[in-house]
């Protein structure tokens, strides 16, 4: 009968040590959780609230890329630093002013389109027309913003 109570005490301690533990993981996970949501870390690089790099300056690397000759750098400069700005960029701007987004968005899409395949001269020019769609769009959001690339 002994042996039986000393199993039954330390089936009971083994039993709430792991709910102890339990509820403590619990609570780091959260807390960790609410710091993370706290400090605004959203798990991406690209600005959610249209603060941070301009999408003109992703546009313009992908330009300068371009004018030198490398398409796949052009490329990758377009999708990494500009394409998500650029579709926030455009959102933002619907608020404001239609034509200037479907402006960019026009702009934007004729570039994806070059990228498949194209020559540097016409993708050249093309991301001149959106640098300078890009502008007007931010210009209709902040009269101070860029007017072109450098």
């Amino acid at each position: 009968m002994a042996s039986r109570r000393l199993c039954c005490r330390i089936r009971a301690r083994l039993v709430n040590r792991t709910t102890a533990g339990l509820f403590a993981a619990v609570v780091l996970v959260l807390a960790g959780w609410l710091a993370l949501s706290v400090t605004g870390g959203n798990g991406t690089d690209a600005p959610t609230d249209g603060t941070g790099p301009s999408p003109l300056s992703g546009v313009c690397g992908a330009l300068v890329a371009a004018r030198s000759g490398d398409i796949e750098d052009a490329r990758a400069v377009f999708f990494d630093d500009a394409h998500d700005g650029l579709h926030d960029l455009a959102t933002r701007t619907a608020e404001v002013d239609r034509a200037a987004t479907a402006e960019l968005l026009r702009a934007k899409e004729r570039i994806e389109a070059l990228m498949e395949s194209s020559s540097a001269p016409d993708l050249q020019t093309a991301l001149a027309d959106l640098a300078d769609a890009t502008a007007a769009a931010a210009r209709t959001l902040d009269p101070e913003a860029a007017t072109s690339c450098p």
